[in-house]
């Protein structure tokens, strides 16, 4: 009967062990996606879900899974637009939560997910500031470099002779402390009575796409053009109000549209 024996375990040993089929091992699970955002000029838009909408602008970085960066605030009662509003956050997997310091006895936090270049989420401001309770949706995009030449006219809505043709050439720099990127260049003017060069001046910079370009003219004059992007994503075109101090036209004022080129 040994024979037999040997020849049942033999058998068994074939089968993985009687009475056991194989087994079937456990599924690899599927890794979750790492948000991965790509630094530089942010601009989000913000829809209140009791209030009026705002804008946040300026400089976002992800180190590993932190976040840090300076923030501008826009369009807002509560917020002071010169105010850089500093931010702190984390990553986990495809989201990312966000916390803004203390600005006039509010804080603003948010909950993103999206990709390298484009977030949507929630946001929500604590808090005893005016702001302090309102909450909406999101949307944030990375703001491409403006690098390059804008021609457009500024339409005064002061002088006889209402229009100037205007040509820039702009360099956006790197983000300052306070989340701003400073812009350089020069203009040159077409139709002007007063000033035909200018060249920019400290303080112009740009903010998610909120812009502002001071320019220092050759009469002496200085033109200040407030204004934004029409497609923060895509940037071909800044529109906004312009204003002129000192110099021959001292006190015009109007509109402008440039294009970039």
């Amino acid at each position: 009967m040994r024979p037999v024996h040997i020849a049942i375990a033999t058998f068994c040993l074939l089968l993985s062990g009687c009475g056991g089929g194989s087994s079937t091992p456990a599924p690899t699970p599927t890794p979750v996606p790492q948000l991965a955002l790509t630094p530089g000029n942010w601009d989000f838009s913000a829809a209140s879900s009791s209030g009026p909408s705002f804008l946040i602008g300026g400089n976002v970085v992800q180190t590993g899974n932190s976040i840090a960066g300076g923030l501008h605030v826009i369009n807002s009662a509560c917020f002071s637009a010169s105010t850089p509003v500093p931010i702190t956050g984390n990553i986990s997997g495809p989201t990312a939560t966000v916390t803004s310091a203390a600005i006039a006895s509010q804080t603003i936090g948010a909950t993103l997910s999206g990709n390298a270049t484009s977030l949507s989420g929630t946001y929500a401001v604590t808090g005893t500031g005016c702001a302090g309770g309102d909450k909406g949706n999101i949307t944030g995009v990375l703001v491409p470099s403006v690098n390059g030449t804008w021609k457009g006219a500024f339409v005064s809505s002061v002088v006889a002779n209402p229009t100037v043709i205007t040509t820039a050439v702009i360099t956006e720099g790197t983000a300052d402390a306070n989340g701003l990127f400073p812009l350089t260049g020069t203009a040159t003017y077409s139709g002007s009575p007063c000033f035909a060069s200018g060249t920019t001046a400290t303080g112009s910079a740009i903010s998610g796409r909120t812009n502002d370009v001071i320019l220092k003219n050759n009469d002496g004059s200085t033109v200040e053009f407030v204004g934004f992007l029409t497609n923060p994503a895509s940037p071909t075109q800044m529109t906004g109000t312009y204003t002129v101090s000192g110099g021959l036209c001292n006190g015009d004022s109007g509109s402008g549209t440039l294009s970039k080129q």
